[in-house]
C-alpha cells in the first residue's frame, strides 16, 4: 500500500489564506455600495460532492474561514455585508484535491475586487504569477487564473467575479510540480455552476 500523502499543502494554502484575509480585511467593502438592483442575486452554496470528491465538512478546517471572512470582508461599510464561504474538496484518501474560498452579497466592481484578493496573496508574501483572464463560462463576471509558489509547494489559483460574489478556488502539490492550470479553469466554471445559485 503505498504511503498516504501529508496535508502538508492544505495547511499552507490555509495558511496562505488567513494571511490574506490580515491584509484584505475591509479593502474589499470600500468598493461596494447597494446600488444596482441586479447585485446580490445568486448566493454560493457548496455542494457535499463535486464530480469525484467529496467536502471536507470538519468546522475546525473550512467554519473559521468562513467566520472570518464573514467579519473582517467589508468593515467600516455598513452596506456590505458579505457571507463567507469555504470548502475543501478532498478524495477518496482524504487528501484535499481543491480549496474554494470567498463572498457573496451585493457587489457593485466586481473587476476590483478580484484584483484585491489577488493582491492579498501578493501582499501575504507568496509570489503570484501568470495572471491572466480566462473564460468565466454560462454565468458571466471575469475569472482570472495564476500560479503561486510558497516555499517549495505551488499552487493554481482561478478566481470568479460578478455583481453577487467573489470566490478563489485553489490547487497544489507536495511533490513541487505545478498543477494544471488550465484544468483548474475548467473545474472552477464546473463548480461554480453548481455552487452558484439563486436566493
Amino acid at each position: 500500500m503505498p504511503p498516504r500523502k501529508s496535508r502538508r499543502t492544505l495547511w499552507i494554502v490555509l495558511g496562505t489564506i488567513a494571511a490574506v484575509l490580515v491584509i484584505v480585511g475591509g479593502a474589499l467593502g470600500y468598493f461596494i455600495w447597494d446600488t444596482t438592483s441586479n447585485a446580490g442575486t445568486q448566493k454560493i452554496v457548496f455542494p457535499a460532492t463535486f464530480k469525484d470528491l467529496k467536502a471536507n465538512d470538519d468546522p475546525a478546517v473550512t467554519g473559521k474561514i468562513q467566520d472570518e471572512l464573514t467579519s473582517k470582508i467589508g468593515q467600516g461599510d455598513g452596506n456590505w455585508k458579505p457571507t463567507g464561504v469555504a470548502g475543501v474538496y478532498q478524495d477518496s484518501d482524504s487528501n484535499p484535491q481543491l480549496i474554494a474560498v470567498g463572498v457573496y452579497g451585493k457587489v457593485l466592481l466586481p473587476k476590483q475586487e478580484l484584483d484585491q484578493m489577488f493582491s492579498g496573496f501578493t501582499g501575504a508574501g507568496a509570489k503570484v504569477t501568470d495572471r491572466h483572464s480566462v473564460d468565466p463560462g454560462p454565468k458571466g463576471g471575469q475569472m482570472d487564473c495564476a500560479t503561486s509558489e510558497d516555499g517549495e509547494s505551488k499552487l493554481a489559483l482561478c478566481a470568479w467575479a460578478d455583481n453577487s460574489s467573489v470566490v478563489m478556488v485553489l490547487k497544489g502539490s507536495d511533490d513541487g510540480s505545478q498543477p494544471d492550470v488550465d484544468k483548474l479553469a475548467a473545474d472552477t466554471r464546473d463548480l461554480r455552476a453548481v455552487a452558484e445559485v439563486a436566493k
